[in-house]
């Protein structure tokens, strides 16, 4: 389904390409690896990964076109709001966290805040990079992102919107929609086994 130079100067009206750079496209599969580390405890965690360790060659037509390497790193902390004013076992936190990634000439960063006021949870985020401008003058922004969530046992159920705030909102349809399901498993108590290591937290 490529649209070729040929059929675009006389409008796409399904006529097939002429273009002989047709015969050099071809089926392309390889390795790719990728490696991170978390380390987190009660309070903090801090992330890192590498995507695309080969670089692998990723194009189809028999050309060279490596994929770039990409990083990313995450911060977040949990911090209590205190709980003097509230009753019952509903303990107030919030959770700021941040995330930046970089692919070849690429950046990304968002930075935010979850709330926790058990049994909900709600945040906002911001995603782009106000302090590095585009051109013509345009702000390097990317979105707002609206969440809300809900706890019950083990699970936790969430919803996030991105507001778009670039020039691609006609394109997505004035943002995204995301729906998540997350399950914290339990670890069966052993004596040898500390308290901190009872359960499996997720940052």
């Amino acid at each position: 389904q490529l649209a070729f130079s040929d059929q675009i100067e006389f409008g796409l009206d399904g006529t097939p390409t002429q273009d002989p750079g047709i015969a050099a496209i071809q089926l392309n599969s390889f390795w790719d690896f990728n490696m991170g580390v978390l380390i987190y405890n009660e309070k903090y965690w801090f992330g890192a990964a590498v995507h695309h360790l080969t670089k692998p060659n990723v194009s189809i037509a028999s050309a060279e076109d490596q994929l770039s390497l990409r990083y990313t790193f995450h911060f977040g902390t949990r911090l209590p709001l205190g709980n003097k004013i509230f009753r019952g076992s509903i303990f107030p936190t919030v959770a700021p966290n941040f995330i930046y990634k970089r692919q070849g000439n690429f950046e990304q960063f968002q930075g935010g805040a979850s709330f926790h006021l058990r049994p909900v949870i709600f945040g906002i985020y911001y995603r782009g990079l106000p302090f590095q401008g585009r051109s013509f003058g345009r702000i390097n922004q990317d979105a707002v992102i609206l969440e809300i969530g809900l706890e019950y046992d083990a699970f936790e159920f969430g919803y996030s919107f991105d507001i778009s705030l670039s020039r691609l909102d006609a394109v997505n349809a004035g943002g995204a929609h995301e729906f998540s399901l997350q399950y914290r498993f339990r670890i069966p108590y052993k004596k040898r086994i500390s308290r901190v290591n009872r359960r499996l937290p997720c940052p």
